[in-house]
Protein backbone atom coordinates (compact mmCIF):
# COMPACT_ATOMS: atom_id res chain seq x y z
CA UNK A 1 0.00 0.00 0.00
CA UNK A 2 2.75 2.20 0.78
CA UNK A 3 3.86 1.73 -2.90
CA UNK A 4 0.69 2.18 -4.31
CA UNK A 5 0.98 5.57 -2.77
CA UNK A 6 4.06 6.55 -3.85
CA UNK A 7 3.58 5.87 -7.58
CA UNK A 8 0.25 7.60 -7.07
CA UNK A 9 2.24 10.37 -6.14
CA UNK A 10 4.74 10.22 -8.50
CA UNK A 11 1.94 9.94 -11.35
CA UNK A 12 -0.07 13.33 -10.02
CA UNK A 13 3.69 14.81 -9.83
CA UNK A 14 4.22 14.05 -13.38
CA UNK A 15 0.73 14.91 -14.76
CA UNK A 16 0.67 17.98 -12.39
CA UNK A 17 4.56 19.02 -14.10
CA UNK A 18 2.80 18.10 -17.57
CA UNK A 19 -0.35 20.38 -17.20
CA UNK A 20 2.31 23.33 -16.32
CA UNK A 21 4.26 22.82 -19.59
CA UNK A 22 1.19 22.61 -21.57
CA UNK A 23 0.26 25.54 -20.02
CA UNK A 24 3.32 27.31 -20.65
CA UNK A 25 3.40 26.81 -24.29
CA UNK A 26 -0.32 26.93 -25.00
CA UNK A 27 0.65 31.00 -23.58
CA UNK A 28 3.74 31.63 -25.41
CA UNK A 29 2.31 30.92 -28.45
CA UNK A 30 -0.49 32.69 -27.76
CA UNK A 31 1.61 35.57 -26.90
CA UNK A 32 3.63 35.07 -29.89
CA UNK A 33 0.36 35.54 -32.32
CA UNK A 34 -0.52 38.46 -30.00
CA UNK A 35 2.84 39.71 -30.84
CA UNK A 36 2.93 38.85 -34.37
CA UNK A 37 -0.83 40.21 -35.32
CA UNK A 38 0.20 43.28 -33.89
CA UNK A 39 3.57 43.67 -35.87
CA UNK A 40 1.19 43.35 -38.92
CA UNK A 41 -0.96 45.68 -38.06
CA UNK A 42 1.60 48.43 -37.33
CA UNK A 43 3.11 47.19 -41.17
CA UNK A 44 -0.37 47.56 -42.62
CA UNK A 45 -1.09 51.16 -40.67
CA UNK A 46 2.51 52.43 -41.85
CA UNK A 47 1.79 51.22 -45.83
CA UNK A 48 -1.61 53.05 -45.54
CA UNK A 49 0.04 56.60 -44.42
CA UNK A 50 3.19 55.77 -46.95
CA UNK A 51 0.52 55.29 -49.98
CA UNK A 52 -1.57 57.98 -48.35
CA UNK A 53 0.68 60.81 -48.65
CA UNK A 54 1.32 60.09 -52.56
CA UNK A 55 -2.36 58.73 -53.10
CA UNK A 56 -3.00 62.88 -52.41
CA UNK A 57 -1.40 63.73 -55.45
CA UNK A 58 -4.01 61.61 -57.33
CA UNK A 59 -5.71 64.68 -58.56
CA UNK A 60 -7.45 65.79 -61.49
CA UNK A 61 -5.90 69.16 -61.30
CA UNK A 62 -2.51 70.67 -59.39
CA UNK A 63 0.09 73.27 -60.17
CA UNK A 64 3.56 72.42 -61.36
CA UNK A 65 5.04 73.22 -57.52
CA UNK A 66 2.95 70.21 -56.43
CA UNK A 67 4.68 68.17 -58.61
CA UNK A 68 8.19 69.36 -58.02
CA UNK A 69 7.19 68.49 -53.85
CA UNK A 70 6.03 65.25 -55.22
CA UNK A 71 9.28 64.53 -56.52
CA UNK A 72 11.59 65.98 -53.93
CA UNK A 73 9.42 63.48 -51.82
CA UNK A 74 10.21 60.82 -53.85
CA UNK A 75 13.62 61.08 -54.26
CA UNK A 76 13.68 61.70 -50.10
CA UNK A 77 11.60 58.16 -49.95
CA UNK A 78 13.79 56.56 -52.76
CA UNK A 79 16.64 56.82 -51.09
CA UNK A 80 15.77 56.56 -47.22
CA UNK A 81 13.60 53.17 -47.85
CA UNK A 82 16.00 51.69 -50.83
CA UNK A 83 12.93 51.36 -52.60
CA UNK A 84 12.40 52.72 -56.48
CA UNK A 85 9.11 54.84 -57.03
CA UNK A 86 8.70 56.54 -60.71
CA UNK A 87 6.99 59.72 -61.73
CA UNK A 88 6.61 60.63 -65.47
CA UNK A 89 5.31 63.81 -66.22
CA UNK A 90 3.97 64.67 -69.81
CA UNK A 91 4.51 68.42 -70.76
CA UNK A 92 2.12 69.15 -73.83
CA UNK A 93 2.94 72.88 -74.29
CA UNK A 94 6.47 73.43 -74.72
CA UNK A 95 8.77 75.23 -72.60
CA UNK A 96 11.20 77.22 -73.99
CA UNK A 97 13.68 79.41 -72.52
CA UNK A 98 15.90 81.96 -73.77
CA UNK A 99 19.43 83.62 -72.81
CA UNK A 100 19.73 86.27 -70.94
CA UNK A 101 18.36 89.50 -72.06
CA UNK A 102 20.78 91.63 -74.93
CA UNK A 103 20.78 95.48 -75.10
CA UNK A 104 20.17 96.30 -78.14
CA UNK A 105 20.83 100.31 -79.34
CA UNK A 106 18.57 101.35 -82.40
CA UNK A 107 21.02 103.42 -84.78
CA UNK A 108 18.53 106.18 -86.08
CA UNK A 109 16.89 106.96 -82.58
CA UNK A 110 19.33 105.75 -80.01
CA UNK A 111 16.85 103.97 -77.92
CA UNK A 112 17.67 101.19 -75.96
CA UNK A 113 15.89 98.21 -75.33
CA UNK A 114 16.42 94.73 -73.83
CA UNK A 115 15.66 91.91 -75.44
CA UNK A 116 15.64 88.02 -75.03
CA UNK A 117 18.30 86.48 -76.81
CA UNK A 118 17.68 83.23 -78.83
CA UNK A 119 16.14 80.42 -77.81
CA UNK A 120 18.45 78.07 -75.71
CA UNK A 121 16.23 75.31 -75.64
CA UNK A 122 12.95 73.88 -75.23
CA UNK A 123 11.40 71.16 -73.25
CA UNK A 124 8.65 69.05 -73.68
CA UNK A 125 7.42 65.39 -74.12
CA UNK A 126 7.77 62.85 -71.53
CA UNK A 127 10.25 63.27 -68.77
CA UNK A 128 11.04 61.52 -65.57
CA UNK A 129 12.89 62.77 -61.88
CA UNK A 130 15.98 63.12 -63.50
CA UNK A 131 15.52 64.66 -66.33
CA UNK A 132 13.49 67.57 -64.52
CA UNK A 133 16.63 67.74 -61.95
CA UNK A 134 18.85 67.89 -65.28
CA UNK A 135 16.78 70.62 -67.11
CA UNK A 136 14.16 72.36 -65.92
CA UNK A 137 15.50 72.85 -62.42
CA UNK A 138 18.96 73.91 -63.60
CA UNK A 139 17.20 77.43 -65.48
CA UNK A 140 15.48 79.64 -63.14
CA UNK A 141 13.06 80.81 -66.22
CA UNK A 142 12.21 77.04 -66.83
CA UNK A 143 11.70 76.13 -63.28
CA UNK A 144 9.35 79.39 -62.93
CA UNK A 145 7.38 78.59 -66.09
CA UNK A 146 7.02 74.87 -65.17
CA UNK A 147 5.83 75.70 -61.70
CA UNK A 148 3.08 77.67 -63.13
CA UNK A 149 1.53 75.19 -65.25
CA UNK A 150 -1.36 72.38 -64.61
CA UNK A 151 -1.09 68.99 -64.21
CA UNK A 152 -3.23 65.84 -63.70
CA UNK A 153 -2.45 62.57 -62.66
CA UNK A 154 -3.22 59.64 -65.35
CA UNK A 155 -2.35 56.23 -63.45
CA UNK A 156 -0.54 55.12 -60.42
CA UNK A 157 0.54 51.82 -60.26
CA UNK A 158 1.52 49.45 -57.05
CA UNK A 159 4.09 47.21 -56.69
CA UNK A 160 4.03 43.82 -57.92
CA UNK A 161 6.66 42.30 -54.96
CA UNK A 162 3.76 42.11 -52.99
CA UNK A 163 4.62 45.09 -50.53
CA UNK A 164 1.64 46.98 -51.77
CA UNK A 165 3.42 49.91 -52.22
CA UNK A 166 3.06 52.41 -55.05
CA UNK A 167 5.45 52.02 -57.40
CA UNK A 168 5.34 54.63 -60.59
CA UNK A 169 3.02 57.70 -60.78
CA UNK A 170 2.78 59.53 -64.22
CA UNK A 171 1.30 62.88 -65.21
CA UNK A 172 -0.06 64.79 -68.26
CA UNK A 173 -0.11 68.75 -68.16
CA UNK A 174 -3.24 70.26 -69.04
CA UNK A 175 -3.10 73.28 -71.53
CA UNK A 176 -5.15 76.21 -69.81
CA UNK A 177 -7.18 76.16 -72.70
CA UNK A 178 -8.84 72.88 -71.90
CA UNK A 179 -9.16 73.87 -68.24
CA UNK A 180 -12.52 74.73 -66.66
CA UNK A 181 -12.41 75.94 -63.49
CA UNK A 182 -15.24 74.12 -61.76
Amino acid sequence: MENAAKALLIAGGIFFVIMIMTFGVYTYVKLHNIAKAQDELTEKEQLVAFNKKYESYNKTIMYGTDLITLMNMTKEDNEKYDIDISITFTIVEPIVYTKDLVRIEDPVTHEVIYRRGQAAATFSGTYDMSAYRSQIKGNKDMFDDFKRRLFKCTGTAYSTDGSGRIASMSFVEVPLTDYKHK
